[in-house]
């Protein structure tokens, strides 16, 4: 079984685990002493790390963990909806995953060679050099090479390299819509999302979230970036500290929802560029830093 086929199954069984324990309020009764004794989050927590295990015995003791629960019900967290969010987005971020791997598979076939490692790089060399009106709006020419903000889907297509593949992405209500890439960048292999939005549909924002950040390392207490995504960050951080300076910090709290954004913020005058994570903490203490991701967004005129 592939890595992101097991991270899919895990992801939405643990979804639907705790979706089920804290819809029949099953919980953590102190005085019992059995293994299925546990609390929602940590029935999730088991799911994600061993599901084939998890799964199994939630099922095969389901009927008689509900009966123990109507007679000495366990209210849900405060934290339930953070808790069910934070794993449909990693549900979500799976199935995208293995989507992606799915046709870096095709590629291969027709191409014999692998997508990750083909052309990683955007190609410098061979595209057609744009007018210094485009240039001024290099979104970052370290990491993108000629992408920049107010190109259309074409032009983005036209630079080649892994941009030319794959179909746009439209939402629901239509425009604006993006292109999701796939690549290798400083060794990593990162997620690139393309936004347009705008009069013609144009480049206003980009994305990059490093693959290996997906897999978070859990824990008894919460949810940790890895030290392999720490990493992969802390390089794409140094290569932007280079272009624009020392980044300066601030923390955007939700208390209400129990979580708080960490933001590292690059100084530009012309484009926010900026390294986000949301970290959720319920009252039992349990923590989870999710959605790692770099920023490279337009500001409006």
């Amino acid at each position: 079984m592939s890595g992101e086929l097991y991270w899919v199954i895990a992801t939405a069984a643990a979804l639907w685990i705790y979706y089920d324990v804290t819809k029949n309020k099953i919980g953590y009764v102190p005085e019992e002493k059995r293994f299925t004794n546990a609390t929602p989050g940590l029935w999730a927590l088991t799911t994600l790390v061993l599901w084939i295990v998890a799964l199994p015995v939630y099922l095969m003791n389901r009927k008689q963990l509900i009966e123990r629960a109507n007679l000495r019900p366990q209210e849900p967290s405060k934290m339930r909806s953070l808790v069910l969010l934070t794993l449909a987005v990693l549900f979500v971020v799976s199935v995208s995953s293995l989507i992606g791997g799915s046709g870096g598979s095709e590629s291969t076939t027709q191409t014999s060679s692998n997508p990750a490692t083909e052309n990683p790089q955007p190609p410098r060399t061979t595209e057609t050099p744009y007018t210094s009106s485009q240039s001024r709006a290099l979104i970052n020419p370290d990491l993108f090479g000629n992408l920049a903000f107010g190109m259309s889907p074409s032009d983005v297509q036209n630079l080649g390299g892994f941009y030319a593949k794959g179909p746009a992405v439209e939402y629901s209500q239509g425009k604006p819509f993006s292109l999701t890439r796939y690549a290798t960048m400083l060794d990593e292999y990162v997620k690139i999302d393309i936004y347009f939005n705008g009069p013609g549909g144009t480049v206003g924002g980009v994305v990059l979230q490093v693959q290996i950040c997906d897999q978070a390392v859990v824990k008894p207490d919460g949810m940790r970036l890895s030290v392999e995504c720490l990493d992969a960050i802390d390089k794409f951080a140094r290569v932007l500290t280079s272009r624009y300076g020392t980044p300066r910090q601030i923390r955007i709290d939700n208390p209400q929802g129990g979580q708080h954004t960490d933001k590292k913020i690059w100084p530009n005058p012309n484009f926010e560029v900026s390294f986000q994570t949301t970290t959720g903490v319920d009252e039992n203490g349990y923590t989870a830093t999710l959605f790692p991701m770099f920023v490279f967004e337009k500001k409006q005129e």
